[in-house]
């Protein structure tokens, strides 16, 4: 079976990414390219920035107009050989079929930012009962959870439960600990392309990184090199110390007693937040006092974050309708915001940590809390070298930030 190895372009926000991929595609007259990205609006610049490539997206109707799935359409431009922009959403429902077509296709792979690619998956205890007393699912000897195609009954179950049927079809969920189905990603997709390019930045601290170490799939770093108005891809690791640097200049992070409710290495965290109802009250206050006192701030100028079950805890008069999530990636709705506030001490869920654990791959929380936290850093005006003001009273969080702009 051949074997792709991953060329991971891992190179700081703004750093022209996207344009260098954009530049290659359009230069390479001997590939058909599959663009992913989180985003729609990246989609309609692709087709606008490579008009020769002809990227075409898929629809939800085909071309007669009547209606149809979105994987079919997917699955009908990688029979018809043509170029495809699409998003993370429909990349993620790849099967079989989309394997087979890809390969035949010769396709080159330009993923924007990783994927959700290991995530477990929600689901009622009674469900799951339902499932396994019904004998509609079980469990094999390598852990994975499969639909019960031997029984007839099972075989042409058409209701509630046929994204588990399809997953379970899939090869993608796997039994965990006797309770959590943990959804992954077909890592045969991968090898299924002649080259496959992930745009991305902290890349050692991801998840998709762990997924194909379980997996054994090699990657190779790359960075981008930017002269003049060009930009390309070439082999090795990039050195942002003097992006760094100006970043220093950009970011006063606050220092004062508002920071007292987040000295713990936990405080802040998504387990603090549940057992705190009293410190939630606290917070809110301390988030209202450092836009509204110490920085004077309007609502247009402000963006914050905190884990999304407790936005409405924390949120306030004067910056409620400024929410941003904290796993947000790729916008620039948000570049003329210089005052923010991180509520949030990130850690990975533990139950996708666990379940890399128990198979010997050791996870860098530190590393892929960095990496989140500079990402919704970089939605607000720094991405345009604007100055910004921030507020993170987990002080683990802080100390991380702070780190990182002195490697």
């Amino acid at each position: 079976m051949k074997i792709t190895k991953i060329k991971v372009v891992d190179s700081i926000m703004g750093s022209g990414k996207t344009s260098a991929a954009i530049q290659m595609m359009n230069k390479d007259a001997d590939h058909k390219y599959i663009f992913i990205t989180p985003f729609l609006d990246e989609i309609d610049r692709i087709k606008h920035a490579c008009p020769n490539k002809r990227f075409f997206d898929p629809k939800n109707y085909d071309a007669e107009g009547h209606f149809t799935k979105k994987q079919d359409s997917f699955h009908d431009l990688l029979a018809k050989g043509g170029n495809i922009a699409s998003t993370h959403a429909l990349f993620k429902q790849s099967n079989e079929e989309t394997r087979e077509l890809i390969q035949a296709g010769n396709y080159v792979l330009v993923l924007d930012e990783v994927m959700d690619i290991v995530e477990y998956l929600t689901i009622k205890k009674s469900d799951k009962e339902l499932l396994f007393d019904n004998k509609l699912i079980y469990v094999d000897n390598e852990g994975y959870v499969c639909w019960n195609n031997e029984d007839k009954k099972a075989k042409e179950y058409d209701g509630k439960f046929n994204d588990v049927k399809n997953m379970a079809n899939n090869r993608n969920l796997l039994f965990y600990r006797g309770a959590i189905l943990i959804w992954t990603f077909p890592h045969s997709i991968f090898n299924a392309f002649k080259k496959v390019y992930i745009l991305t930045y902290k890349f050692s601290g991801q998840i998709q990184k762990y997924y194909y170490d379980l997996n054994n799939i090699e990657y190779e770093y790359f960075h981008i090199n930017h002269i003049d108005s060009s930009f390309t891809i070439h082999e090795g690791k990039s050195n942002d110390k003097e992006v760094r640097n100006r970043l220093k200049t950009l970011i006063n992070i606050y220092e004062g007693t508002l920071n007292d409710i987040g000295k713990e290495k936990y405080s802040l965290s998504n387990s603090w937040y549940e057992k705190r109802n009293q410190s939630l009250i606290r917070l809110k206050n301390n988030v209202s006092n450092y836009f509204k006192h110490k920085m004077k701030a309007k609502s247009n100028q402000i963006i914050w974050t905190t884990f999304k079950d407790y936005q409405s805890k924390i949120s306030s008069p004067g910056y409620q309708r400024s929410f941003v999530s904290c796993n947000i990636r790729a916008t620039n709705q948000y570049k003329d915001r210089s005052y923010l506030a991180y509520t949030a001490n990130r850690f990975m869920n533990p139950i996708v940590e666990g379940f890399f654990k128990e198979r010997k791959i050791e996870i860098d929380q530190d590393t892929w809390a960095t990496g989140e936290l500079i990402q919704w850093i970089w939605r607000s005006a720094i991405r345009e070298n604007g100055q910004i003001h921030i507020y993170i009273p987990s002080q683990r969080m802080r100390d991380l930030l702070l780190r990182w702009l002195e490697e």
